[in-house]
């Protein structure tokens, strides 16, 4: 019985790492090829400023970047997105956090169809095409997702396995806040729009980073059974 037992928790303790690093390389696969598709975007379109223009004028209709950022770039991420709210979903054992990642898969679908629908170019809100319009009703409801999915993570009682991915996704969530705060404030014709939007995505992905790759040794994520590691 004991060496059925301590293979059986081996079988576990390799299937848990296992697991683990593929959270990992799909929470981290996504962002990063985003933001290397939005570097590399930037670089093809001329006189074009991080600070004052939006992402999405990347993937516009008629750039020449659209089709590396739309299907390297935004493809990727809400695909990452989704698998992971999908997998964190049926491995979750706390309400809240189920429907964080349910949201999470969500939020993912959405930010993948914006790779379909593009904005004008430069974004114009002014004789917006119905494409544009259906863009920028995408990107608004996938923003306002983010804090609420972070939010949602957090509702649970704090105890040592939990304590710092509630403080990190606690300050993550306050960046996000405040950035979208200062984006809306700023307005569309800010030079700093573009600048306030990417501190707001940086502090979700940097959430969802951390959050992939840590909720392994989360209760939330762990049976009633569960043995801790060794």
């Amino acid at each position: 019985m004991g060496d059925i037992f301590l293979f059986e928790f081996s079988v576990s303790l390799e299937q848990k790492v296992k697991m683990k690093k593929i959270f990992s390389k799909i929470a981290v696969l996504g962002p990063l090829l985003f933001w290397g598709s939005c570097i590399l975007s930037a670089g093809l379109l001329q006189d074009y400023s991080h600070f004052s223009q939006y992402i999405s004028e990347l993937g516009a209709q008629g750039s020449q970047s659209a089709i590396l950022m739309n299907y390297l770039g935004i493809l990727p991420m809400g695909l990452s997105m989704l698998v992971l709210g999908a997998l964190r979903f049926s491995r979750a054992r706390k309400i809240t956090i189920k429907i964080s990642f349910f949201l999470l898969a969500i939020s993912g679908f959405l930010f993948g169809l914006l790779a379909f629908f593009s904005c004008d170019a430069g974004c114009d809100f002014e004789d917006m095409s119905s494409q544009a319009i259906l863009h920028n009703q995408i990107a608004f409801l996938t923003f306002l997702l983010f804090p609420i999915i972070q939010a949602l993570y957090l509702i649970r009682p704090f105890s040592s396995k939990n304590g710092r991915a509630i403080i990190i996704t606690a300050i993550l969530l306050l960046a996000g806040i405040i950035s979208l705060s200062l984006l809306i404030k700023a307005g569309i014709y800010s030079d700093m729009k573009g600048f306030y939007q990417r501190l707001y995505l940086l502090s979700f992905h940097g959430w969802l980073v951390y959050a992939a790759i840590t909720s392994e040794s989360d209760e939330a994520f762990q049976n009633k059974n569960h043995i801790s590691d060794p």
